[in-house]
């Protein structure tokens, strides 16, 4: 089961890549279709972490302030076998996935990060602040490590039962197999 310090790292990677943007968001398995709808086109405003519970805040502007009657929360708890996987365009870069074990064969657990080291959300990039995106090698649009350029980037289907994908200008993020996915208004979260 993720421990607390994993949710931190998650609510910090979420912010960084996600924060301030407007999000499509939806339910390919359907679990939290009602959920999403109402996610959908909202501005992700930060990313807490209470112990092992993320809070996430959205709100139709990205100036609002926390306690503003209009911002919907997600709670989430990740639970034994929840996580989130990530991909994106090449001016995204994150780790694979956050959470329950989610490798692929030969894979390293984290694509593009620009530099490597350091802490664990070093070079972490929504596209808010691109990085060096490499060069256009052989004039396909794609750079030297093989990602597309962001006009030409499409998200990938949902792998297995995705309660929910948020969907940003530069990335994609897939949460499955939550224990908790939950909307609550900011009494719930006091």
């Amino acid at each position: 089961m993720p421990e607390g310090h994993t949710i931190h790292r998650l609510a910090a990677a979420l912010n960084e890549l996600y924060g301030g943007q407007n999000l499509h968001a939806s339910s390919p398995q359907g679990r939290f279709a009602d959920g999403a709808s109402r996610l959908d086109g909202q501005v992700l405003l930060g990313g807490q972490a209470h112990g092992k519970h993320l809070f996430l805040p959205f709100g139709p502007r990205p100036d609002m302030l926390l306690d503003d009657a209009s911002v919907t929360w997600l709670r989430i708890h990740l639970g034994l076998y929840g996580s989130w996987t990530f991909d994106g365009d090449r001016e995204f870069t994150a780790p694979h996935a956050i959470g329950a074990p989610r490798r692929r064969v030969g894979e390293r657990g984290e694509h593009a990060l620009k530099g490597g080291g350091g802490s664990a959300l070093a070079g972490l990039k929504g596209g808010s602040v691109g990085v060096d995106p490499g060069e256009d090698t052989e004039g396909t649009g794609a750079d030297s490590r093989g990602c597309p350029a962001p006009e030409d980037w499409e998200p990938p289907e949902p792998r297995g039962a995705v309660r929910l994908r948020l969907l940003g200008r530069h990335g994609v993020a897939d949460l499955t197999g939550p224990a908790a996915c939950e909307l609550l208004d900011a009494e719930g979260v006091a």
